[in-house]
């Protein structure tokens, strides 16, 4: 069967992608999106956490691939840092998020789920309960902002009478959302690696963004050994930190070889 062929029967399928969470190394989602838009793939069905939450979001609101990247501010740090507002006593977080929320919203330009073009399940966490949130109803904007709270760096948010706090906390990758309702499921791991290995002593920024990708890796790896989807991505993504916003291009470009496999994966599905 010729490639034509195999794509065409792969568009009749029920197809869900779940994207995860990795703060910067994110954008890296994009990439992968592009590929689905070219073969044009439209999936059923989105599963996001934290920046996989974000993307998603922005994605099915019916934005392409291909502009999803023009949506965040210039690689500068100073035009990420026009996002960051700081509180006056950092007791709950280093950074409100109030400003992120409302850029989101700008540019998502929708408010509530029932307006996505593509359905979509975001995952957060009950702090107070600790378990995990999927949140596929009611304000979409909130739901992002939950999201993406990495503990001690963003305030956590209540919504109704709820504390939530980053859905990487308990689900960094929640293609398990998307079993029951799509024919073959995609996943797409962006913790990454931690290549740095000095010796020396790590800040207390590093301290916890490294720590949350180790758990977060670690809380994937145990999913992956009762419940595998159908393809599974997970880039190197060596280099890059959760807070490397500024460096998009770079993320991108190094995940070209993941694209390619990717692609390879999906043409070895029918």
């Amino acid at each position: 069967m010729n490639f034509f062929k195999k794509m065409q029967q792969l568009r009749k399928k029920k197809i869900g992608i779940a994207l995860g969470g990795g703060g910067a190394k994110g954008f890296g989602h994009i990439a992968f999106l592009k590929v689905l838009d070219e073969l044009e793939i439209k999936p059923t069905m989105v599963a996001g956490t934290s920046i996989g939450a974000l993307i998603g979001a922005l994605y099915c609101a019916g934005t392409p691939a291909d502009k999803l990247a023009a949506l965040f501010p210039k690689p500068k740090i100073k035009e990420y840092s026009a996002l960051i507002d700081l509180p006056f006593f950092p007791h709950h977080g280093f950074v409100k998020g109030d400003k992120i929320l409302d850029y989101f919203q700008k540019t998502v330009g929708i408010q509530d789920f029932s307006e996505l073009k593509i359905p979509l399940k975001i995952a957060a966490t009950d702090f107070w309960k600790m378990e995990e949130k999927i949140f596929q109803t009611g304000n979409l904007g909130k739901a992002v902002r939950a999201s993406i709270s990495i503990p001690g760096i963003f305030e956590p948010v209540k919504i109704g009478d709820k504390i939530y706090v980053d859905g990487g906390v308990t689900n960094p990758l929640p293609y398990d959302k998307l079993e029951k309702e799509c024919d073959i499921v995609i996943a797409i791991d962006v913790t990454g690696q931690i290549d740095d290995e000095s010796p020396k002593i790590p800040s207390v920024f590093e301290s916890i963004l490294a720590s949350f990708q180790i758990m977060q890796g670690s809380l994937i790896d145990t999913k992956l050994e009762t419940q595998k989807p159908d393809i599974f991505i997970r880039p190197q993504l060596e280099g890059f930190n959760i807070l490397d916003f500024h460096l998009m291009q770079e993320i991108l470009e190094s995940v070209q070889t993941d694209v390619e496999k990717f692609r390879e994966k999906l043409s070895k599905l029918t």
